[in-house]
């Protein structure tokens, strides 16, 4: 294997273990907020990203 081809072959399984590791959280957060959501007859929530940095808003 060429040195790109690890390259990109241990960048695909970073990217693998980041989008199971998101998943996972995102399975956390909605365990932790959904209910409260429901208890308080919230039907929705929007979210929006501008995509950068780690400032959202929640609308």
């Amino acid at each position: 294997m060429t040195d790109f081809q690890a390259i990109m072959a241990n960048f695909a399984v970073r990217q693998a273990e980041r989008a199971a590791q998101a998943q996972s959280e995102i399975q956390r957060l909605k365990a932790a907020i959904i209910a409260p959501l429901r208890n308080a007859e919230i039907a929705r929530v929007e979210i929006r990203f501008d995509g950068c940095g780690r400032r959202m808003r929640l609308l």
